[in-house]
């Protein structure tokens, strides 16, 4: 095969070194394909979004269930990437944008869950199969890789749109917060030493530090 099935998806391999694990099952995937594995095509691209979409949940700290649809992962991947951090009217992009991916992710949903359920029908791992059964036309193993590979650089560019995205001006203390912090939490005293909660916060989450303080502010001017 003088192309590669999945380009996107071995993209993304080399520009993060496989920091996603990735490579394997994407072999495995194009393996299946030359031998006219059909089943086994569409098994391993629905392995290939769960990997990538669990990864990038875990990275942002989000819970998930394991056991959830490919469609339900792949939904929850790209609405905790915040692309609209960093924009001029950051509240407004940011809600604007969860628009479009939530109408996006709807649409995935039916979409990737068409593969999962394809999977069911024609992948000889899936329930068990015997010699007898009748493989996937390989046009349609191709055409479902394909969309599956699209959906894995989607994901992936929507991250690095986040990363780009992120405020590059440092993270700087809000007197009125730090107050605010201070009253509704005990300070912590070490070998005689007391530490404010304020500067706890700022200087062991200074992420944390500021995704609360956004949240301070953003209520104070619906109050």
């Amino acid at each position: 095969m003088a192309d590669k099935l999945l380009p996107k998806t071995w993209g993304v391999v080399e520009r993060t070194a496989d920091r996603y694990r990735l490579k394997t099952t994407v072999i495995a995937t194009e393996s299946a394909f030359i031998e006219k594995e059909t089943g086994l095509v569409i098994g391993h691209c629905k392995a290939i979004i769960e990997s990538l979409c669990k990864s990038i949940l875990d990275e942002r700290g989000k819970e998930y269930d394991s056991n959830s649809s490919v469609g339900k992962l792949a939904k929850q991947a790209v609405t905790a990437l915040e692309v609209g951090k960093g924009a001029e009217n950051e509240k407004k992009a940011r809600e604007a944008f969860k628009r479009l991916v939530t109408g996006f992710a709807n649409n995935l949903e039916t979409a990737v869950q068409g593969i999962g359920e394809l999977r069911n029908d024609f992948c000889p791992l899936a329930h068990g199969k015997s010699n007898a059964h009748v493989p996937l036309d390989l046009h349609y193993a191709e055409f479902l890789a394909k969309q599956a590979d699209s959906l894995v650089g989607f994901i992936y560019e929507l991250k690095e749109s986040y990363l780009l995205l992120e405020p590059e001006s440092p993270i700087i203390s809000d007197a009125d917060f730090d107050e605010y912090l201070n009253d509704e939490f005990d300070a912590v005293e070490i070998y005689e030493d007391t530490y404010l909660p304020s500067e706890i916060l700022f200087s062991v989450k200074p992420e944390k530090y500021k995704e609360a303080l956004d949240e301070y502010n953003e209520n104070k001017e619906v109050s």
